[in-house]
């Protein structure tokens, strides 16, 4: 009956919550404007595996390339650029066009490509326009040689063709004639020969098939080793930005014309440069290490040759004007201001300074700062020029034996020598200068060093030479990061002062403005301030500011003061040789992995802050505006009451005794220790009651900061992993099977029913043995069935056996065991295995249930009597088992408590409201608890309690990722502490809470205090998925700022998103995000309140994305030039002029000399008009120059007698002038009748030039 009464509502309902139905387009509409996913916005952190680095000093803008293809542009904070390249090819060199906004990068492929940034609607975008690679100019070069052999022999004389057919056709008729002779006597012959001839013919066969294959294989070594050989290892940019040079692996150059992209036919080979060297030196060269240009000689480059050649040639003579040997492998070069001198860095540590002046070519001796002892190679070195010292800068060169595992950029002036200590590998190093120094020095300013994990400034204008800090770039793997939480919307007082503690502990950073300030953000200030918090392996805590596309450090809080630990920093000695100083915040290794952050609850109403450690230590910060010297108070809670439990792990770590120094910033509170020192898992904070929750993997404790005492603790070991269906054990194919199971075993006892019920009276003593066979037949099926079930069991137990191996076995009480206090509210078991019938055809499907339809139909719910406050947890009643039980921490464990949150709600009954404590468990258990807290003056005096009110199983035991309570109009509870102090709206508290519970497979809605279901949507059904990250988010329309919608947003193992409407849990979108395979990416993400969302792409780097259309963070930027900065691009030369002039030029070339007589005769007549035309004009003009002189003289007498000329004015006097003016129209149109012959004469001249050429 409940059956069908449920198919009836199905049918008749408009609507079901959850269902999937056509949406209206209203709807539609309203969804396009709450929801849109945009993958990548922006990308917060260090670039991973940085492979180059470039600067254009004009434009102040940083370029870094990567081992992927990426090229990232930065100029002032919020100017950023991300470009792509097609491959994935790692970006080898980078240089900037200065002042043009262009960037040529060039890949391990050898392919060039040309960057432009263009304006996009209204921004500047970075787009490739040009692209060029080495080895396609080599294969056209032999192409086109191959080309010309095979024209030359086409070209072959006819004559020379003739002679060789008439040779070979006398020859075959000899040789006719004499095989007709020799056929006669050797007839007999050939019969006994021809076995002979096809073993000859078979070995000739083979012989030519091996030296085809050997043909073949040479080709194929000589194509490697040119495309070896002809690999671009270094490149140089022309000071005019007109040409590229291209040194090879050959040691040849190569030379690309910027502006069209295309490479010169001329190529500078190394034979050439090397000229002037001995013989035997030439072909030791090796590749080219190094191309500059010199300083004032735009004419004259220095190339560098790997095996310590360096020569100095003009590119216009192609001459070597000077050569430069040592007998060290070069690694780098470098021109001092002025072009007189250069430095030189070699393999073994060594540098030169090698002078250029005829005057003066003595070799130099070589200089190894950190000798004598053999040292590492001097991967680059510089030298700027200055108004006091000089600087020289290296990178390298350690001693090999002692300090050849450091990573140091070292600079050198005058007495001042620094050694510059990185924990991560060299890349490339720049140094910065003044721009248009009058007094013709470098000067120069900022050291700009890029190693493989972060960046680092330094300012070489300031004393002692301190870092910049970073406004982005930053590295948020400086230590491993374990957790994250973001936290929108902080309040002015509390963003102020973690400012302000964050500027004290900048003190030791260059106060010196941030060099890099290119560019133009359009972007407006944002005056919510957002932060992400970071906890990292090594006990610290970073502050973010995410409020914009910049992600800059604003505080750090460092844990590992706070306790006794085997980490501890390394003391620096004075006059250590080599002069190290440690630069850079990146550092990996942490001795002591007890100090790892593993969760983070931060209450921004009051400040609070609550850390979780790897130990199960939990420390309780407050904001202290001074420095304050206290000791450290410490509380242990044991989780575990059992004697016979072992713990075999990690200890817990012991905190410093005595007055500890607490500079400005967080300040502890206390420390809470729990035992087991299992890995803090869940851990809530409410700053309003002074009570911090926290959990690990064998249960969980409340704590009361303010008066620093244990309120309770329980122990969620009671669930052995045969109950709770441990979520390692259920797998996605196992829930499949035992979904289909259970589907024909509904099936099959349906049959059943119906044809063993009782039919018409006269009809059941007719077919009373055929029922009874079938009914046979069918418990048969049962029974195979179920033989089948428990014989797969066994086969996956024995599957999964050696999996167990090493974990713990923790001995519980027995199943049918309970606590004295428990009482079921279902029914009896036979009524709920009807139940359970009913709803097993549907479990495979997605399905809503309704709130009408009975009560805890998959959920086991258990109320506890109230009345009683919970001292100890219910465990003391449970007998002890005698075997020991040896555990360690495993986040699979069915007692993981996952999360943990607080609320005031409804839950004794549904007119009173009190505090609760929500827990959710793995094994699919919520454990909700009554809390009573003093209000006032009473809260210090009284103590907290905690009352176990409900219990809830979830009959699939998946383990609770999330809980959130919404009150009545379907938003989630704010924190009470925010609602007290006016940030955040006070709930309705009127009554119809509900509940959202979100499990690994499905999400459920109950209402309080009820806890009757309202719905639930089943995601492992729907999309096959785990539920891997939880968020409830509001998302705000973009037309409509007053309209907005809370959902639940969920991420899967597949890494796909989703969002549900809040309480009917209606699906809304679905969007591919990250790669499944990515389990850093999954693992890491975190969603904001606001509808966006951040992740770790790589070690080093947030992506960050958004799922609202109005909430967009991105690099909107522009990059302003000066006119005329870029030049514009070559003009074509028109086709049509192009095949005009070839068409001449043959013409020409096939005029014969009766042809050029005809052409004469026409060039005499077209003379002849010409001359009888300029006498003409002569004549005219002779005229008009004596008339011009008599109306000069006519115009004095004019000005003298102005009345009589006005007199004389009569019809005789206009008439001549009339007869003027015709006779010079006359000469005018004489002078077009001459132009207009020439023109005729021209135009027979050439057709004249056609006609011969016709029929030449």
């Amino acid at each position: 009956m409940a059956g069908l009464l449920k198919f009836v509502r199905s049918r008749t309902l408009p609507h079901v919550p959850g269902l999937p139905h056509h949406e209206s387009e209203a709807r539609q509409k309203l969804q396009k404007e709450l929801f849109d996913f945009n993958k990548k916005t922006v990308l917060h952190g260090f670039p991973h595996k940085p492979s180059a680095l470039a600067y254009d000093s004009e434009l102040s803008l940083l370029a870094i390339g990567t081992k992927t293809g990426q090229v990232r542009i930065y100029g002032a904070p919020g100017v950023e650029f991300y470009g792509q390249h097609e491959s994935n090819c790692a970006v080898v060199k980078l240089v900037f066009l200065p002042k043009q906004g262009r960037l040529i990068s060039l890949l391990e492929d050898n392919s060039l490509h040309l960057w432009e940034w263009n304006l996009k609607d209204g921004k500047s975008a970075l787009e490739v326009v040009k692209s060029y690679r080495l080895a396609d100019t080599k294969k056209e070069e032999l192409a086109k040689e191959e080309e010309k052999k095979e024209q030359e022999k086409k070209e072959a004389p006819v004559e020379e063709k003739e002679k060789k057919t008439e040779e070979t056709k006398e020859g075959a008729k000899k040789e006719e004639e004499e095989k007709k002779d020799d056929e006669k006597e050797g007839e007999a012959k050939k019969e006994d020969g021809k076995d002979d001839e096809k073993k000859e013919e078979v070995k000739k066969e083979e012989v030519k098939k091996e030296e085809k294959k050997e043909e073949e294989e040479k080709q194929t070594e000589a194509a490697a080793e040119e495309k070896k050989d002809e690999s671009i290892t270094t490149v140089c940019l022309t000071s005019d930005a007109e040409m590229l040079l291209l040194g090879t692996e050959s040691g040849d150059i190569y030379m690309l014309n910027v502006k069209t992209f295309v490479p010169s036919e001329q190529v500078i080979s190394r034979d050439v440069i090397t000229q002037n060297v001995v013989v035997e030196l030439r072909s030791a060269t090796g590749s080219v290490e190094a191309i500059l240009e010199h300083p004032t000689d735009p004419d004259r480059f220095l190339v560098g040759y790997r095996r310590g050649l360096v020569s100095l040639i003009n590119i216009k003579t192609l001459h070597s004007d000077h050569i430069f040997s040592f007998n060290q492998d070069l690694e780098s070069i470098a021109w001092v201001r002025g072009g007189r001198k250069f430095v030189a860095a070699y393999a073994d540590g060594s540098y030169i300074q090698w002078t250029v002046d005829e005057s003066l070519k003595s070799l130099q001796t070589a200089t190894t700062p950190y000798g004598p002892f053999p040292c590492k190679p001097m991967t680059k070195i510089d030298y700027k020029t200055s108004d006091g010292e000089d600087y020289l800068v290296f990178a390298g060169g350690m001693p090999r034996a002692s300090y050849g595992d450091r990573y140091t950029v070292t600079v050198m002036q005058a007495d001042v020598h620094v050694a510059f200590e990185f924990t991560s590998k060299f890349v490339d190093f720049l140094l910065v200068s003044e721009s248009g120094t009058e007094n013709g020095e470098d000067n120069p300013h900022t050291l700009i060093v890029l190693v493989e994990e972060e960046l680092v400034l330094i300012d070489l204008a300031s004393a002692d030479w301190p870092t910049h800090r970073l406004p982005y770039l930053q590295s948020p793997h400086a230590s491993a990061i374990m957790c994250t939480a973001h936290h929108s919307a902080v309040p002015d007082a509390l963003w102020k002062n973690i400012v302000a503690a964050g500027e004290k502990q900048d003190s030791l950073h260059s106060q010196r403005e941030w060099p890099i300030v290119g560019g133009k953000s359009l972007a407006e200030s944002s005056e919510r301030h957002d932060l992400l918090l970071t906890g990292h392996e090594d006990g610290v805590v970073r502050f973010w500011d995410a409020s914009g596309v910049a992600l800059k450090l604003l505080y750090k809080l460092n844990t590992s003061p706070f306790f006794v630990s085997e980490q501890e920093a390394h003391q620096e000695h004075d006059g250590e040789w080599p002069p190290f100083r440690k630069v850079g915040t990146f550092d990996p290794y942490s001795d002591d992995p007890r100090l790892g952050i593993q969760k983070i609850s931060l209450c921004m109403a009051s400040g609070s802050l609550a850390i979780g450690g790897t130990a199960g230590q939990v420390v309780v910060f407050e904001m202290g505006l001074e420095e304050k010297e206290k000791e450290l108070h410490e509380i242990y809670v044991q989780i575990i009451d059992r004697d016979n439990f072992i713990w075999k792990g990690h200890e817990p770590l012991t905190p410093k005794d005595g007055l500890l120094n607490f500079p400005v910033g967080y300040q502890p509170l206390t420390v809470l220790q729990m035992t087991p020192p299992a890995a803090c898992t869940a851990i809530a904070l409410n700053s309003e009651w002074g009570l911090v929750a926290a959990g690990t993997a064998h249960g969980f404790t409340l704590f009361d900061y303010i008066q620093k005492k244990k309120v309770m603790a329980r122990c969620t070991l009671d669930a052995s992993p045969a109950e709770s269906g441990s979520p390692k054990r259920k797998t996605f194919r196992k829930s499949l099977r035992e979904s289909f199971r259970r589907l024909r075993k509904v099936r099959l006892r349906k049959a059943h029913t119906t044809e063993s019920a009782p039919e018409e009276k006269k009809e059941k003593v007719d077919k009373e043995k055929v029922d009874k066979k079938k009914k046979e037949k069918k418990d048969d099926e049962v029974k195979a069935e179920e033989a089948e079930e428990k014989k797969e069991e066994t086969e996956e137990k024995k599957e999964e056996a050696p999996k167990e191996d090493g974990k713990p076995e923790v001995t519980e009480k027995p199943a049918e065991e309970k606590p004295a206090t428990t009482a079921t509210v279902e029914g009896e078991e036979k009524e709920q295995e009807t139940k359970e019938d009913e709803k097993k055809v549907e479990e495979i499907a997605p399905e809503i249930e309704k709130p009408e339809i009975a009560k805890a139909e998959e959920e086991d719910i258990v109320e506890v009597e109230s009345g009683k406050p919970e001292e100890k947890p219910a465990e003391e009643a449970r007998p002890k088992s005698p075997e020991k039980t040896e555990a360690k921490e495993d986040e699979s464990m069915p007692s993981v408590v996952r999360c943990l949150c607080f609320a005031r709600t409804f839950l004794v009954n549904a007119t009173t409201h009190n505090a609760t404590l929500w827990a959710g468990v793995s094994s699919g258990a919520v454990y909700i608890y009554t809390l009573t807290v003093p209000e006032g003056e009473k809260r210090r005096e009284e103590e907290a309690t905690a009352q176990l009110g409900k219990e809830i199983q979830l009959k699939h035991k998946a383990p609770v990722m999330a809980i959130q309570v919404i009150d009545g109009s379907n938003y989630p509870l704010p924190d009470t502490a925010a609602v007290s102090k006016g940030l955040a709206v006070e709930p309705s508290m009127e009554g119809n809470h509900k509940v959202v519970i979100c499990s690994m497979e499905q999400f459920k809605v109950f209402h309080l205090p009820s806890l009757k279901p309202y719905c639930k949507y089943k995601l492992i059904s729907h999309h096959g998925a785990m539920v891997r990250k939880i968020g409830f988010i509001k998302y705000t329309s973009c037309k409509n700022e007053e309209y907005n919608e809370w959902c639940l947003t969920c991420l899967s193992h597949l890494g796909e998103l989703s969002i549900y409407s809040i309480p009917q849990l209606r699906k809304q979108i679905l969007r591919p995000c990250i790669d499944k395979d990515d389990i850093q990416a999954v693992g890491s993400l975190t969603f904001t309140k606001e509808g966006e969302g951040f992740y770790l792409s790589s070690s080093s780097e947030f992506t960050r994305f958004t799922l609202s259309p109005r909430v967009i963070t991105e690099a909107t930027c522009v990059l302003e030039l000066e006119e005329g900065m870029r030049p514009p691009p070559p003009q074509p030369e028109p086709t049509l002029v192009v095949a005009a002039t070839d068409a001449i030029a043959k013409v020409t070339g096939d005029i014969e000399a009766a042809t050029i007589t005809a052409v004469n005769t026409a060039i005499d007549k077209v003379e002849e008009v010409v001359v009888g035309a300029i006498d003409k004009v002569e004549e005219v003009a002779d005229a008009v120059v004596e008339k011009c002189v008599a109306d000069d003289d006519d115009d004095k007498a004019a000005d003298d007698t102005a009345g009589e000329i006005t007199a004389d004015i009569t019809q005789d006097s206009i008439t001549d002038h009339i007869t003027q003016d015709d006779d010079k129209k006359g000469v005018e149109i004489d002078l077009k009748s001459d132009v207009k012959k020439i023109e005729d004469a021209a135009a027979d001249m050439n057709a004249l030039v056609v006609t011969a050429g016709g029929d030449q």
